[in-house]
C-alpha cells in the first residue's frame, strides 16, 4: 500500500510529528506541536493535515517500558 502517513507522538508538553512515504519507506519529523496540559493547537493539526493529505495518521501510545499502560495512555486514546 503506498501512501503518506503523518504521526503524532502524544505528549502533555509537546507533541512530536513526523510524516512519512510508504513507497519510499522513509519518515522524517516536523516540528514539534506545543500542548497545553496534553491539549494540543487543533488549528495547527488541521494545517498540517490539509498541507500533507495524508492517507493515515498514527498516534503513538504512551506505554511503560514493561509494555503496560499508564495514565498518560487513556489521554492519547482519547
Amino acid at each position: 500500500m503506498s501512501g503518506t502517513l503523518l504521526a503524532f507522538d502524544f505528549g502533555t508538553k509537546s507533541i512530536g510529528v513526523a510524516i512519512g512515504q510508504r513507497i519510499t519507506g522513509t519518515a522524517r519529523p516536523l516540528p514539534a506541536i506545543k500542548a497545553q496540559d496534553g491539549t494540543p493547537d487543533w488549528t495547527l493539526i488541521e494545517r498540517l493535515l490539509k498541507e500533507w493529505q495524508p492517507d493515515e495518521i498514527i498516534v503513538g501510545l504512551p506505554l511503560n517500558m514493561d509494555g503496560t499502560e499508564q495514565p498518560l495512555t487513556a489521554r492519547a486514546r482519547n
